[in-house]
């Protein structure tokens, strides 16, 4: 399409796709162009409150979450109460997006909760979460299946 007019506004709404593409890599207000490149993305209604409440919470990103850490909880658990348990922190300082985040090292902790047995964890939306849990779903049926959760404390 035509090159969108540069604007505070377009810009926010060009970061918040970008925010949300990069973390669910389909999120379930996009779909691929019926015109132009295989690049281009169709956006519907309601993209930029999916991602409102992505910018005010704290997660792993999904990627991380379904893709790396699953594949051995315990090992994430132990690192996770090691850095919890070694450091009284007020704020972290993640790899992307705003920094520093304040949270505490409870606050952290929970964020993991996905891994633990018998936890809740904090919420992710399924329908953009979906393409990152069928290739879960693929890789642990092809060789790299998830080991258990970890056991609560």
């Amino acid at each position: 399409g035509p090159p969108v007019e540069d604007t505070p506004e377009n810009r926010l709404r060009g970061w918040a796709k970008m925010c949300l593409l990069v973390q669910f890599f389909q999120p379930s207000k996009s779909s691929p162009s019926k015109e132009g490149s295989t690049f281009e993305l169709e956006w519907r209604d309601g993209y930029l409150e999916d991602f409102d409440n992505l910018a005010e919470t704290t997660f792993v990103a999904p990627i991380v979450r379904y893709l790396v850490y699953s594949k051995n909880p315990s090992a994430v658990i132990d690192w996770v109460d090691r850095i919890t348990t070694r450091y009284d922190f007020e704020q972290v300082i993640p790899a992307h997006y705003t920094a520093p985040i304040p949270i505490n090292r409870e606050e952290f902790s929970r964020c993991f909760d996905f891994l633990r047995e018998g936890k809740t964890p904090p919420p992710l939306p399924d329908a953009d979460t979906k393409l990152l849990r069928d290739g879960n779903e693929f890789l642990s049926k092809n060789g790299q299946p998830d080991l258990p959760l970890a056991r609560s404390a």
